[in-house]
């Protein structure tokens, strides 16, 4: 045991120094040094050679070389389980037991009261059974947070069409698709319901988007001309914003009974 200390002191002789020079000036500097947990788990490249019973080893410098095999303050911590203490959008409801990253709760949600760990109080006080929350369907459960915040989202969309203005066209849900993967919205041919017969003149129009089991959504969008002579381009200023409007009132009836075109 002597001997492995004496060559681990030679090994971190000079890292030490540095660090009690750090620590002084940190101390001048009037900062905070708090203990990171964490430990390395390393390897000889070069073993240490046999010897006599009674006699030390002789050691090389090559067997100062060491490879790193764990290091933990580099691995990512597992989520942490809580519970809701309100309805968060994207993360859950009331009263639901469930994962989340350690960064999220402990630096927003547990310092302002929406979630708390799951002790033998809390989950008497707090928890809600996760079938009296979401009722039978598994599947559902997933998808619905996220559903909801992904919803709201689109439902404040004011969606730019370009189309050209040396050409003649009539707007169909490819364009709109188009339109809607330049805004970073992936969205295929089915999910898009036309309202209008034969849009051919730019302006305001709405038109609809549905999602896995949430509602029909009616969306605006606006058609802009633009042209190839670069002196025509439209300014872009002038046309309304692109997110945080004012969403549309939404039909209750579903979007097979309205009158679309296919």
């Amino acid at each position: 045991m002597d001997i492995i200390l004496k060559g681990l002191a030679h090994v971190i002789k000079r890292p030490v120094c540095h660090c009690v020079l750090q620590y002084s000036r940190i101390r001048l500097l009037g900062g905070n040094l708090q203990q990171i947990r964490n430990h390395f788990i390393l390897e000889r490249m070069y073993p240490v050679q046999l010897y006599k019973k009674g006699k030390n080893p002789y050691i090389k410098a090559k067997n100062y070389v060491y490879k790193s095999l764990k290091f933990t303050e580099c691995e990512k911590l597992p989520d942490i389980e809580c519970i809701l203490t309100k309805n968060i959008d994207g993360i859950g409801k009331k009263g639901e037991l469930l994962k989340i990253p350690r960064k999220l709760f402990r630096n927003h949600l547990y310092l302002t009261g929406d979630a708390v760990y799951p002790t033998e109080e809390n989950i008497q006080e707090y928890h809600i059974p996760f079938k009296e929350l979401y009722g039978e369907d598994l599947h559902k459960t997933k998808s619905s947070a996220w559903a909801d915040r992904t919803w709201a989202h689109l439902a404040g969309l004011f969606l730019r069409v370009p189309m050209s203005g040396d050409n003649r066209w009539i707007l169909n849900k490819t364009h709109i698709r188009v339109a809607l993967r330049r805004m970073g919205i992936e969205a295929k041919d089915e999910n898009i319901i036309l309202t209008q017969k034969e849009v051919t003149q730019p302006g305001e129009f709405v038109f609809m988007l549905t999602m896995k089991e949430m509602p029909t959504l009616r969306v605006r969008g606006i058609i802009y001309l633009t042209y190839k002579d670069p002196n025509y381009q439209p300014d872009e200023k002038n046309l309304p914003n692109i997110w945080g409007n004012e969403p549309l009132q939404q039909l209750i009836s579903d979007a097979s009974s309205s009158s679309v075109v296919e």
